[in-house]
């Protein structure tokens, strides 16, 4: 995924970069933003437990002004991009981000392939 750190939050923001992933590993279309907080599409998705995260599962955070979103890269570790910020990699067990850290999701399809 390294291709998907350093990219301008005014070029991807966040949803824009997760559906970037989908597309490129997993060949899937998330289509458009259907949930405010989150933009998950109901049906499409399930909720998961924090403990029992992913590759490639979302994390919803609130972050006081608007919901971000997150992708699960490995054991603690999150892509992801805000304003200001160029997209990048940062620990979502770290106080900043446990602490708004609100739901996590994995996409139905995921359950149906190796990844």
């Amino acid at each position: 995924m390294k291709e998907f750190i350093g990219i301008p939050y005014e070029k991807l923001d966040c949803w824009d970069l997760i559906q970037a992933v989908y597309a490129r590993y997993l060949d899937m279309d998330l289509g458009d933003r259907t949930e405010q907080s989150g933009h998950i599409k109901d049906g499409t998705w399930g909720e998961v437990n924090v403990e029992d995260l992913q590759r490639y599962d979302v994390l919803v955070f609130d972050d006081g002004f608007q919901p971000h979103v997150g992708l699960v890269i490995d054991g603690g570790r999150f892509l992801h991009t805000i304003a200001g910020v160029n997209s990048c990699v940062d620990s979502y067990k770290r106080s900043q981000w446990r602490d708004r850290l609100r739901r996590a999701y994995r996409h139905k399809r995921l359950a149906y392939m190796v990844v």
